[in-house]
């Protein structure tokens, strides 16, 4: 670069070049600067969508540590009085009357001095669950690995970053007869089952400083297959309204009685002097009425999912788990 020959002008020129370089770093620093404020409002957005899509901390009396876990907004946080698994707290679904639940959820926490092989874990909550919906079928002979993380998450909170780690297994009910929120049968026709699937997920927790106990806490997801549910309630309306196949049998003629023709009224032929007088020799077969169908809004019960949503929801929930020291303090936020 030339410089300025006389030592005005190179002054001058000093000026200029610092200036141009104090503008240089200003500049570096306001896009620093407004770099990390857009990974802030990404943050807090990502935030504010996940927290709109869950409901409140799910209470686990009977659990031995403090566990957080946020269910899906449309699950109750209270658990039902009963479950069909034990060691696990049912939290159903809020629905709307004439509404097929569509996703409830089983929680709760297992020390590892009850139950220490998740194998063994895994085989008493399938047990339960053949027990109350009729029979599962295997939908994958080896379990995933599922590890769901929330990267708008702060570093600075406590464990805030720390993955949890599941292991999923799947199982398909295809003929559970669907029950309301209570868990009572609802009121649908004979053979109107329903297609549900179960997700069991496993986390196991390592004992230590904040945590205290070793052990696992179980996600079972009861969802309802609607596709396949829908495809099996219109096949079976659909037989219910075939016609028959054998044809009704012609009405046989009624001879007419032997009158005398003395007897018989001037001006009336023979064959309608009968007292039957306006009926024809044979009359026309009557056709099948068709069997009323039950409830024929039937299909009204199965509602509308949005399975990228319920995808979302789901992961949404797993990655809010926290036990142990981490738990108690994010429960303490919610007053609890």
């Amino acid at each position: 670069m030339l410089q300025p020959k006389n030592e005005r002008a190179r002054v001058c020129w000093r000026i200029t070049v610092w200036t141009a370089l104090v503008a240089a770093m200003v500049g570096c620093g306001v896009d620093e600067y407004n770099a990390r404020v857009n990974r802030t409002r990404e943050r807090l957005q990502k935030y504010d969508e996940e927290d709109a899509l869950l409901g409140e901390p799910v209470h686990l009396p009977q659990a031995t540590l403090p566990v957080y876990l946020r269910l899906p907004r449309e699950i109750q946080p209270t658990p039902a009085p009963q479950s069909p698994i034990h060691g696990l707290a049912r939290f159903p679904w809020q629905t709307t009357p004439g509404k097929l639940p569509v996703l409830e959820a089983y929680v709760g926490f297992i020390p590892s001095k009850q139950i220490p092989v998740p194998d063994i874990l895994l085989q008493r909550i399938v047990g339960d669950l053949q027990a109350d919906s009729g029979g599962l079928e295997q939908v994958s002979d080896e379990p995933q690995v599922l590890e769901p993380r929330r990267d708008w998450e702060s570093s600075q909170l406590l464990e805030a970053n720390r993955s949890v780690r599941y292991r999923l297994w799947v199982r398909l009910a295809p003929k559970e007869i669907p029950r309301d929120a209570q868990g009572q049968p609802l009121p649908l026709p004979a053979g109107f089952t329903a297609v549900f699937r179960y997700e069991i997920y496993l986390h196991h927790v390592e004992a230590s400083a904040n945590v205290g106990e070793e052990g696992h806490v179980a996600v079972v997801f009861h969802q309802l297959d609607v596709e396949a549910t829908r495809q099996r309630w219109e096949q079976l309306l659909a037989n219910q309204t075939k016609p028959t196949d054998i044809p009704e049998p012609a009405v046989p003629s009624t001879p007419a009685p032997f009158q005398n023709p003395a007897q018989r009224e001037p001006g009336v032929p023979e064959q309608l002097s009968s007292p039957q007088s306006g009926a024809t020799a044979t009359s026309s077969p009557v056709k099948p009425t068709p069997k009323p169908i039950p409830q024929a809004d039937l299909l009204n019960w199965l509602p509308a999912v949005d399975k990228q949503h319920l995808e979302r929801v789901k992961l949404a929930t797993l990655a809010s788990l926290r036990v142990g020291e981490a738990a108690r303090q994010r429960l303490h936020c919610w007053g609890r």
